[in-house]
C-alpha cells in the first residue's frame, strides 16, 4: 500500500553541513488519519534530504498516540544516520539536540554530540549561564599531552574567532605561552583526544574549568575576555 502524506500539519527545517557545504533537511508530518478498516489511526511522515525520501508512517490507537509514534519514529530514523553521528545536523543554529524524541531504550544510542549537547546544557544550567555552542566543525587548541591523560585536564575559553570556538584545552599543572604548545583541532576529534571534556564546552567566553579524578572546578574569568 501506497502511503501518501495529505494534509500536512507541521513541517520543520533541519541544516545538514558537511564539507561538501549545505544542504536543508525537511521533516513533514501529515495529518493522523483512520486506517482502511476504520479501527486505529496512523500518522505518515517524509524525511526530505537524508537518505531514502519516502513517506512512512506510525500506527497508534487514536489520532494522538500514531502522532506521538511518528514523532518518535523520526527521532529514531535522524539519530541513527551517519549524518547525525558526524555531527553535521543543526536546528535553530545548535547542533545535538534535533528536537525530536526518541524511545527510552534508546537514549544510550544517541549520537554522542547529542549527549554532549545535554550534558553542556546541565553544567551551563548548574553555574547560572545561557549555553554557547562549540560546533563540531569548528576548532579547539589542544595539548599533545591531553592525549597522555596527564592530570589535571584543563579548559579556558576566549571569544570565538573565525573557525574557532575560542577553547583552549590542555593537560598538567603547566600552561605554556609557546606558540608551538597548542594543535588546531575539530571539535568532532575530541571524542578521541579527551571525551571528558565536551560536557564543558557548552560554557559561554571567559570560563574555565579544572577536573581530576576527584576533583571539578568551574569558574569565571573576566581577563579572558581581553584578547
Amino acid at each position: 500500500m501506497t502511503t501518501s502524506l495529505g494534509t500536512i500539519v507541521a513541517t520543520r527545517k533541519l541544516v545538514l553541513k558537511s564539507a561538501d557545504g549545505e544542504r536543508p533537511v525537511t521533516v513533514r508530518i501529515g495529518m493522523p488519519q483512520l486506517f482502511d478498516d476504520g479501527h486505529d489511526y496512523f500518522c505518515p511522515f517524509e524525511i526530505d534530504g537524508l537518505g531514502a525520501n519516502k513517506v512512512l508512517r506510525a500506527g497508534g490507537i487514536d489520532a494522538v498516540q500514531a502522532l506521538q509514534l511518528a514523532m518518535t519514529m523520526i527521532g529514531m530514523t535522524i539519530y541513527a544516520s551517519e549524518e547525525a553521528a558526524a555531527g553535521q545536523l543543526q536546528w535553530l543554529d545548535e547542533y545535538g539536540d534535533l528536537g525530536f524524541p526518541v524511545t527510552e531504550t534508546a537514549e544510550d544510542l544517541l549520537p554522542f554530540w547529542v549527549r554532549a549537547e545535554s550534558q553542556q546544557r546541565q553544567i551551563c544550567l548548574k553555574h547560572g549561564v545561557f549555553h554557547h555552542p562549540a560546533p563540531p566543525d569548528l576548532k579547539v587548541g589542544i595539548s599533545v599531552n591531553v592525549k597522555d591523560g596527564i592530570p589535571p585536564l584543563n579548559g579556558l575559553r576566549h571569544p570565538p574567532s573565525g573557525d574557532t570556538t575560542g577553547w583552549y584545552i590542555w593537560a598538567g599543572e603547566e600552561y605554556s605561552s609557546d606558540p608551538d604548545f597548542f594543535l588546531p583541532l575539530h571539535v568532532s576529534h575530541l571524542t578521541e583526544w579527551c571525551p571528558a571534556a565536551t560536557p564543558y564546552l557548552g560554557l559561554p567566553p571567559g570560563w574555565r574549568f579544572l577536573i581530576a579524578e576527584d576533583q571539578e572546578d568551574v569558574w569565571y574569568d573576566e581577563s579572558l575576555l581581553d584578547v
